[in-house]
C-alpha cells in the first residue's frame, strides 16, 4: 500500500466514512479470527501433550503438525492486522480533514468518536506502568554504574 491509499481528500464524507469503516470492521473481524485461532491453537497443543502421555505419538505427530499450521496462520493474520491497524491511525488523522461543502463535517467528529468506541481507548494504566518500570530501571541502572565507579 502507498500513501495515497490513505488519502481520503476526494471523498464526500459519507463515502470516507463508510470506507473507514470498512477497513475497521476487517481490523476488527481479522482480530477476532486471530483470537479464535489461538484457542484453537491451545486445544491442539493439548491433545499432543495427551497424545505423548498416552504413548501414541503418531497422533502427537498429527496434532504437533496442527499446531505449526495454526502458528503460520496466526503470523499471517497478525501481519495483516497490523497493516489493518496502520491504516485506522492513518485514516482517522485524514477524516479529520474531510468536509462537507465549505464547513468542516460534524459528521467526521462523530465517527472519530464512533472509531475511538470500536478500537477502543488507549490503556492509559498500562502505559503509566511502563513509564514508572523504564524510571526504575533506569535509576537502577544509575545506582549500578555509581557503584561500579567506586
Amino acid at each position: 500500500m502507498g500513501l495515497t491509499d490513505y488519502d481520503l481528500s476526494g471523498m464526500d464524507p459519507k463515502s470516507a466514512k463508510e470506507y473507514v469503516m470498512a477497513v475497521l470492521v476487517t481490523y476488527k473481524q481479522t482480530k477476532k479470527k486471530i483470537e479464535s485461532l489461538y484457542q484453537e491453537k491451545g486445544l491442539w497443543e493439548n491433545r499432543m501433550h495427551l497424545a505423548e502421555q498416552k504413548g501414541a505419538f503418531d497422533l502427537r505427530e498429527e496434532a504437533g503438525k496442527r499446531v505449526k499450521e495454526l502458528e503460520q496462520e496466526i503470523g499471517k493474520l497478525e501481519s495483516e492486522a497490523a497493516g489493518y491497524r496502520k491504516e485506522v491511525d492513518l485514516l482517522q488523522g485524514q477524516l479529520r480533514f474531510v468536509r462537507s461543502g465549505t464547513e468542516p463535517s460534524l459528521e467526521a467528529e462523530q465517527l472519530l468518536a464512533e472509531l475511538s468506541l470500536l478500537v477502543g481507548e488507549e490503556d492509559k494504566t498500562a502505559k503509566e506502568f511502563k513509564e514508572f518500570e523504564a524510571q526504575a530501571a533506569l535509576e537502577a541502572l544509575k545506582n549500578r554504574l555509581k557503584e561500579e565507579d567506586k
